[in-house]
Parts: structure tokens; C-alpha cells; sequence
């Protein structure tokens, strides 16, 4: 129930920036837009810290010396590693794309590049982590 209320949350948070954004573009309203790309900002810096935890708790869970309970890592990395199916890695495509376009057209160019990288970042970090999960299982 509470991963459930907390991706709820983050869902309607994600999705009210992205109509803030539209709302921006169509009304031409420069201060929605500042809104908009706040939250963005809280976005891109959780994402960072998220992606180095998924890093550092990768590494300690194949390190050889580190001496807690890798299964708790396994099953804390295994939050973010969770495979999505089809239609929702297309929407998060969609979305993903959706923003972007809106950040960059709205004026906010070095922002939606920041963006960009922190996603791609956090894809190769989570992807890293899935594999450590793998072979930490496999052993």
C-alpha cells in the first residue's frame, strides 16, 4: 500500500509539471514555466542521488569484503530495476520526449540537455545494477 500511495504521489507530481509545461507553451506564460522547470530541477537532482545509490549499493553488493546484508541490498536495489512492460516503457518514452521538447521550446535549452544526460545517466546506472542483481543471484 505504501509503495503504491508513494508512486501515486509521484505520478500526479511528474505529470502535473508536464501539463504546467503545455500549459506554459500554449498560454505563453513565462512564470508557469519557471514553476515547471523547478520542480524539474528537484527532478534532476534526485535522480542523481538516486542513481549513485544504485551504484554504490551495487558495488557493495558484489564486494567481496563488504560485510552486511546483501540480500536487504538486493531486495532495495530490486525497487528500481523492476522491468516495465511495453506500453509503459513507451509512455515513459512518450513523456520522457514530451518534456524535453517542452523544455527546449519554452527556452530552457541547457535545462532539457541537463535533463537528458541526468536520464541517460540513470538508465546506464539502474541498467548496471539490474546486471549486479543478476550476477549476484547467479553466485
Amino acid at each position: 500500500m505504501k509503495s503504491l500511495i508513494s508512486s501515486v504521489v509521484g505520478s500526479l507530481i511528474a505529470h502535473s509539471v508536464l501539463v504546467l509545461l503545455i500549459l506554459s507553451v500554449v498560454v505563453e506564460n513565462k512564470s508557469l514555466a519557471a514553476i515547471a522547470v523547478s520542480a524539474n530541477w528537484v527532478f534532476v537532482v534526485l535522480g542523481w542521488f538516486v542513481s549513485a545509490t544504485c551504484i554504490i549499493l551495487s558495488h557493495a553488493l558484489m564486494d567481496g569484503s563488504y560485510k552486511g546484508n546483501k540480500a536487504e541490498i538486493c531486495k532495495t536495489l530490486s525497487v528500481f530495476t523492476k522491468k516495465k512492460g511495453a506500453l509503459r516503457r513507451l509512455y515513459g518514452w512518450l513523456t520522457f520526449t514530451a518534456v524535453l521538447c517542452l523544455l527546449a521550446y519554452s527556452g530552457w535549452v541547457v535545462t532539457a540537455v541537463i535533463y537528458a544526460l541526468t536520464s541517460f545517466i540513470f538508465t546506464v546506472c539502474v541498467s548496471i545494477a539490474r546486471d549486479k542483481i543478476n550476477e549476484f543471484q547467479a553466485a
